[in-house]
């Protein structure tokens, strides 16, 4: 017996804080506990329970983060010692929810404790509200998905010299004394006494990590006045009437909003912020162009050819219109794999020169059956909108030279024919195609 009892205190030494969070867990909820059952009749006294076991939670959350890392916040603190702003405001949610609940649930027994034997009374334990719940899913999934949306940047290399000069900065900026590194794109420090209450806000990557993140600014703005109004909400709950028939309901704009600031949040860790974007969006654009076209041939071809088999079988329209879903589907697959090691830019050249190739037999096809008209499958191609775009900017125009036609550079065309008084009618009527025809005339 003295061996398990000198056991004990030796793993107590070695946990000092795992302990102290055991008694505060303890000391806290056993002290709501009694505060209910001796006084739950009294409005104040139900309040005074729910701040005790919410500060018994938060002593907890504490002790762990001392155990864990050695800060006060130690909990929120990732794999690359940094602070997590997807996992402080997941604490934040579970510090003011898990007490309430048990406060709530506590004062409904004490109030009728023959509602655990007869569930058919109007009393019950607890009663939540839906939106609740999809808040909470909310921000679970956030803590899930987090990493997994920064995985494809941790196996991206970052040029050396960014990574450095990045290092430095934030040095400079956190007082850090050295430490900083890179994994991948994202910025890593050496160990958690580096993180920073200003990683909360700022990027995650060398190429941000030393300025304002505003979608995670937003984040924590959204989830900070939510959190105080559910708090105000609870507070008017516990000092009311009994029994507590519900948790206060969680509006609907309320919830929107914080889906809005997590979606904002998440789609900020996917979009590419180092020297790699520009490469990426150039792939994307012309690989989602591709996926257009080859998806246009293909209804194209099914439109015009969609008679009998036996008479697609004849004429030679079956196999090319067979070409062209697989293509549509090898296209469909590329944007999907862009930004990763899996994806070679040749594939995307030969998928291209595949397109052209099926577009000139259906073209033939096509013309042969239309008098020899051949605008049906015409469309520039992306280095053709490329190079427009870049003779347009020499011209002044505001436009992104990424190969997509968009409204930016239709209006920029249509402003440019107007001052060489050229009426538009005049040129190819079918879409985009005039492009070609404006960059011969430049």
């Amino acid at each position: 017996m003295a061996g398990f009892w000198s056991a004990v205190i030796t793993s107590c030494r070695k946990r000092p804080y795992l302990v102290l969070g055991l008694l505060f867990a303890l000391l806290g909820f056993a002290g709501s506990f009694a505060i209910i059952w001796c006084a739950a009749q009294t409005g104040s006294m139900r309040v005074s329970a729910w701040l005790a076991a919410i500060l018994a939670f938060a002593g907890v959350f504490i002790c762990l983060g001392l155990g864990v890392n050695g800060r006060v916040l130690g909990a929120v603190i990732d794999e690359r010692n940094r602070y997590s702003l997807s996992r402080l405001q997941m604490a934040m949610w579970s510090i003011l929810l898990l007490p309430s609940i048990y406060v709530v649930a506590l004062t409904n027994l004490h109030f009728d404790p023959s509602v655990i034997t007869n569930p058919d009374k109007n009393v019950q334990i607890i009663l939540f509200d839906w939106n609740l719940l999809y808040l909470l899913g909310i921000s679970v999934g956030s803590v899930i998905v987090s990493p997994l949306t920064l995985s494809l940047k941790s196996n991206q290399a970052a040029a050396p010299g960014q990574v450095a000069s990045a290092a430095a900065e934030l040095d400079q900026m956190q007082n850090l004394g050295g430490g900083v590194t890179a994994t991948g794109q994202l910025i890593k420090k050496d160990s958690p006494a580096s993180a920073r209450f200003g990683d909360l806000v700022r990027g995650e990557e060398v190429a941000n990590a030393t300025i304002v993140d505003f979608p995670r600014v937003q984040m924590l703005i959204i989830t900070g006045i939510v959190l105080v109004i559910y708090a105000v909400g609870i507070h008017s709950v516990l000092a009311g009437t009994l029994p507590i028939s519900r948790f206060p309901k969680l509006d609907d704009l309320l919830l929107g909003l914080i889906l809005l600031s997590h979606g904002g949040y998440l789609a900020g860790k996917l979009t590419p912020t180092t020297s790699a974007k520009a490469d990426v969006t150039r792939h994307l654009a012309r690989a989602l162009q591709l996926s257009q076209r080859a998806t246009d041939l293909v209804r194209q071809l099914e439109s015009r050819f969609g008679s009998t088999a036996e008479a697609k079988t004849a004429a030679g329209h079956d196999p090319l219109v067979s070409a062209a879903r697989s293509l549509a589907a090898d296209a469909a697959a590329i944007p999907a794999t862009i930004g990763s090691d899996t994806f070679k830019e040749e594939t995307l050249s030969k998928l291209e020169g595949k397109y052209d190739a099926i577009a000139a037999g259906a073209a033939q096809l096509v013309g042969a059956a239309n008098g020899g008209n051949k605008d049906f499958l015409a469309a520039p191609a992306p280095d053709v909108v490329r190079k427009l775009q870049v003779e347009l900017q020499k011209a002044k125009y505001d436009v992104p030279v990424d190969g997509i036609p968009d409204v930016k550079t239709e209006r920029a065309v249509g402003d440019l024919l107007a001052k060489l008084k050229i009426p538009r009618t005049s040129l190819s009527p079918v879409p985009y195609r005039f492009y070609e025809e404006v960059l011969d005339l430049l």
